[in-house]
């Protein structure tokens, strides 16, 4: 049995407070694991923490893809307000806008 020093954060621990939880993405994540299912670009958190990641350049962002996730097609990318389920949270509160998530997406 093999033990790691390497910390891992799930972000499933935090979901409370968003604010933080990017904060997290800034300044504490070495390499980001991004899981795609099929809703994982409709969550707003996990938007939130892939576009954070593109956006500050603070983590290395790895993409696992799941079996039946597809990539938003280009007419969802031109329409994240109804692509994204964002019920409760506005990402633009978090100085996450749609133009930054778009390339975050395509990246």
């Amino acid at each position: 049995e093999q033990s790691s020093a390497a910390r891992v954060f799930i972000d499933s621990d935090d979901l409370k407070n968003l604010d933080e939880l990017f904060n997290i993405v800034k300044t504490d994540v070495a390499t980001l694991v991004v899981y795609l299912t099929r809703d994982t670009l409709r969550r707003p958190w996990c938007v939130g923490e892939v576009t954070t990641a593109f956006m500050t350049m603070s983590a290395r962002v790895v993409a696992v893809w799941a079996r039946g996730f597809v990539a938003p097609a280009e007419d969802e990318l031109n329409h994240l307000d109804t692509y994204i389920d964002q019920d409760g949270c506005n990402l633009v509160q978090y100085n996450i806008f749609e133009i930054d998530i778009r390339v975050s997406f395509k990246k």
